[in-house]
């Protein structure tokens, strides 16, 4: 189920009472519950009852709804302002929208994640409709946004041609020119493509218009990438946005006027606080914020590191060295590596851990970026937990104290904290991460190692110490039943039809269906044999009709990849794979059944025997 949390004091402020959320829109949002959707108020009282079976967002007071085979439009009283009649609807402003002739579109064959209006034909007629009047654009265009608040929408014939800006009224704002598409008006910036005509292929163009439709960023074969769907820029920060381009290799930044900045591109690009490192063959500069060039200062790249006094200074690419607050390195030696956690010692890696040019060398450096004791005399260490880490040394395991003295030597093949599994990051770096909430809190004073294939116990000073089965990593934790669900409850057969219990073994949903999906979004999916078609089961083991009933549904899909035909019916061959699924969770089945990829991104088969 779902519900709301603060996201500053991250409490649950609505219970999670409802099978899927929407986010909050202009005070609302849409929520499903029992099948329907409705919508709710920030208290997450109902403002609109649930009667729709799909809802949208609200945009300028008007969010789009669907029933049946349609798309119409409620107000934010839950008024039907624009009938059920289309495939797809955008709200364009307070009363207008853009809307899509035709009935819902197919959406696939893996129902739970839907969003009002389906796959819709590229011949579809597309227009302004506006409340109360109807059609208010010619049938032989296609519109999208360019800014609504004016009025003003991309327009572009039919049956080919340019794009230009159009008015409500009809009249052009920009007359169509080289564009052939164009994207919503964003920071005062909107993306517009078009074509050049080139053997053997066409050139795919890129550039931009500002609110008045000036073209302020040439059209070119580069690529801009976005920050967001809702801004092009890159930030900066908030009064200096930039958009990212590259062509090929080679990168650049334009600034919101549209400016390339230097009025080139370049081989490499950094962000620094005020503006870039660039790089053109092995030379480095800097590039301000306003285009100028210039050298590049040794500082550049300083970087402060939180409850220390020195900072992190790049020197090259991936080398680093420790400078103390008098500006001079507090150590000769450069790293590959250093991560700072707020308190000293902090790891320090030096070295290439996956070349054959030499191995990974750690050590530790104090709060005045001084190396500790033996220096990078490390192959594998941990984080002090208290006054003790974990460090590998010549293939053996021991402990240290903050001096980087072993207070216990490194004898172990292998050394853990007990209440502590260790996980080793591809850096070096050991992350014992706790066991149990109570570890979390707790320095470490026992351990269990591994010598001469023998498990010891020990104390933080090396001193045996009596081990519990508790305390023994080799006692693995009791393994959850792989037909456990991760919602906490079971599959369960009796005489070879399926259901579901809770842990305690009371049946939610009872034994009668062939095959079972698990719950998604307040519902699980069962296959009716009557109707011939998997229908929404609620929490309380009865069989909804909304979610709209589908011809076959697969308990998860693989993206390049589909499920094997077990039968030529659409509805049996998913019920038998589905069955297969289940066997395979149970240990009825040694193989589960095959999901096949495309031959290329999904491979030529994957066989799913478990979660």
């Amino acid at each position: 189920m779902s519900g709301f949390y603060d996201i500053d004091t991250r409490e649950l402020v609505i219970p999670l009472r409802f099978e899927r959320v929407r986010k909050f829109s202009e005070g609302l949002a849409a929520v499903r519950d029992k099948g329907l959707w409705g919508y709710i108020d920030m208290t997450g009282a109902w403002a609109i009852t649930p009667r729709f079976e799909l809802a949208d967002d609200f945009h300028n007071g008007l969010a789009a709804i669907e029933a049946g085979k349609f798309i119409g439009v409620i107000d934010r009283t839950g008024k039907i302002v624009i009938e059920p009649q289309f495939a797809r609807v955008e709200p364009f402003t307070s009363d207008i929208v853009i809307a899509t002739e035709g009935e819902v579109g197919p959406r696939g064959v893996y129902p739970g994640f839907e969003t009002v209006g389906g796959a819709v034909g590229v011949d579809a007629r597309r227009g302004l409709y506006q409340i109360g009047r109807g059609w208010i654009t010619d049938a032989s265009l296609r519109v999208n946004p360019f800014d609504p608040s004016r009025g003003l929408f991309w327009a572009r014939p039919r049956e080919g041609g340019f794009s230009g800006i159009m008015r409500l009224d009809g009249s052009w704002f920009l007359e169509p020119s080289d564009i052939t598409g164009g994207e919503p008006l964003r920071d005062g910036i909107a993306i517009v493509h078009g074509w050049e005509k080139a053997k053997p292929n066409n050139i795919f163009l890129t550039g931009a218009v500002d609110a008045k439709g000036r073209l302020v960023m040439p059209l070119k074969d580069w690529r801009f990438q976005r920050f967001s769907d809702e801004s092009p820029f890159i930030r900066v920060n908030d009064e200096s946005p930039f958009i990212r381009v590259n062509q090929g290799a080679r990168e650049g930044r334009i600034d919101g006027k549209g400016r390339l900045l230097g009025e080139r591109l370049f081989d490499e690009i950094d962000g620094l606080n005020e503006g870039f490192a660039v790089r053109t063959g092995d030379t480095w500069q800097f590039l301000s914020e306003q285009g100028e060039l210039s050298p590049l200062r040794e500082d550049a790249y300083d970087r402060k590191v939180q409850g220390v006094d020195w900072r992190l200074r790049r020197v090259a690419k991936d080398k680093y060295r420790i400078i103390g607050p008098d500006g001079a390195p507090t150590t000769p030696e450069t790293f590959d590596m250093v991560y700072g956690y707020g308190t000293a010692p902090f790891p320090v890696m030096i070295g290439k851990r996956f070349d054959d040019t030499g191995e990974t060398r750690l050590g530790y450096v104090d709060a005045h970026g001084r190396l500790v004791g033996p220096g990078l005399a490390f192959q594998m260490i941990s984080q002090f937990n208290g006054d003790r880490a974990l460090a590998q040394q010549d293939g053996k395991w021991g402990l240290i104290d903050p001096s980087g003295r072993f207070v216990v030597k490194p004898v172990y093949d292998s050394l853990t904290p007990t209440g502590h599994f260790p996980a080793t990051s591809g850096l070096g770096m050991v992350s014992p991460g706790p066991k149990t909430e109570r570890a979390k809190n707790e320095p470490w004073r026992l351990f269990v190692g591994v010598k001469d294939k023998q498990v010891v116990a020990l104390d933080r000073n090396g001193a045996e110490q009596p081990l519990s089965p508790d305390d023994d990593p080799r006692v693995p934790p009791a393994s959850k039943s792989r037909l456990e669900t991760k919602g906490g409850l079971r599959f369960a057969v009796v005489d070879g039809l399926w259901g579901m219990t809770d842990l305690d073994g009371k049946w939610i949903i009872a034994p009668k269906y062939r095959a079972l999906h698990d719950f998604q979004q307040g519902v699980a999916w069962a296959p009716i044999d009557e109707e011939r078609r998997w229908c929404p089961v609620g929490p309380d083991g009865i069989v909804r009709d909304k979610p709209a009933c589908v011809a076959e549904r697969y308990p998860f899909l693989i993206t390049h990849s589909w499920p094997e035909k077990l039968a030529e019916d659409r509805y049996e061959s998913s019920v038998l794979w589905s069955l297969a699924y289940l066997e395979t969770l149970a240990g009825v089945r040694a193989e589960g059944p095959k999901m096949v990829g495309d031959g290329v991104r999904g491979g030529t088969g994957w066989r799913p025997v478990g979660r």
